[in-house]
């Protein structure tokens, strides 16, 4: 049976490879070089990245079995959720002077945008927070 990490990694490496393959048909379509050379280049190195992840992963299964044992300590759960808030937090805080920016700057369009972010973002917390106290 392959483990699940492997599985997760090699789907990401076919996504990434698609993400290629995208930018390649645009280019060739359309010759559009700036927008093709983007997607081109993220699906490149979103690639290179995910085949590294699965060249690790099927070379040293302790190694990740061990991460997986750290990782899953309640401790550094404790940890990782306070980072996450903290996160989350800090964020908020940049979107919402990203759009005092907007706002000063009279970019509506940019300001819309950016407001319904900071929305989702907010909205996004309160529902994960509801549900994973559900589960608690």
């Amino acid at each position: 049976m392959i483990p699940n990490n492997i599985r997760k990694n090699k789907m990401a490496l076919l996504f990434a490879v698609i993400i290629t393959v995208v930018g390649l048909s645009i280019l060739n379509l359309y010759r559009q070089f700036d927008f093709a050379g983007f997607v081109i280049g993220f699906g490149s190195s979103l690639s290179a990245v995910f085949a590294i992840r699965l060249f690790r992963n099927l070379n040293h299964p302790e190694q990740i079995e061990q991460e997986q044992i750290e990782n899953a300590d309640e401790r550094n759960q404790m940890i990782i959720g306070k980072a996450g808030y903290a996160n989350f937090r800090v964020v908020t805080i940049l979107i919402a002077m990203q759009l005092v920016i907007y706002y000063f700057l009279r970019m509506q369009i940019p300001l819309m945008i950016t407001f319904v972010v900071l929305v989702l973002n907010e909205l996004s917390f309160v529902i994960l927070r509801n549900r994973y106290e559900k589960k608690m």
